[in-house]
C-alpha cells in the first residue's frame, strides 16, 4: 500500500463543496485512471466505523487523471464545526485499492442562514 499525500480541506457548513484533484506520478504527467473507481469519505477518526459524509465522486475517470469530489449544501449543513474530522481519497483498479490523499477536514460554521 502506498503512502498517501496529506491534503487538508476546508468545508463551509451549508455550502456546496467541490474539489478537483489532478493525479500525477511526477507532478506533471497525468495518470491514466481509465477503469478506476474513486471513493472519498469523512469520518471523525481514521479508526471510526461510521462514515460522517461520503463525497460524490466523478464517474468515468479517464486518461486526464482528474478526480472531482463534491458534497451538496444539504450534506455539509449536517457537519458539526465543533468536531474534528479526517478524510481520505482512494482509487480502486478492481484488484488494488490505492490511497491517494488523506488529511484533516475543518468545518467552518454558517453565519448567514
Amino acid at each position: 500500500m502506498s503512502n498517501p499525500a496529506t491534503y487538508n480541506i476546508n468545508i463551509y457548513q451549508g455550502e456546496l463543496f467541490e474539489l478537483s484533484i489532478s493525479a500525477t506520478s511526477d507532478g506533471v504527467t497525468p495518470n491514466d485512471l481509465s477503469g478506476y473507481v474513486a471513493k472519498s469519505e469523512i469520518r471523525e477518526a481514521y479508526s471510526s466505523s461510521q462514515t460522517t459524509l461520503s463525497f460524490s465522486v466523478s464517474s468515468g475517470l479517464g486518461p486526464n487523471g482528474v478526480i472531482s469530489l463534491s458534497s451538496s449544501t444539504a450534506s455539509t449543513v449536517s457537519l458539526n464545526p465543533d468536531k474534528k474530522y479526517v478524510w481520505d481519497l482512494k482509487i480502486d483498479s478492481g484488484t488494488v485499492v490505492t490511497p491517494i490523499l488523506k488529511g484533516n477536514a475543518t468545518v467552518y460554521p454558517r453565519v448567514t442562514k
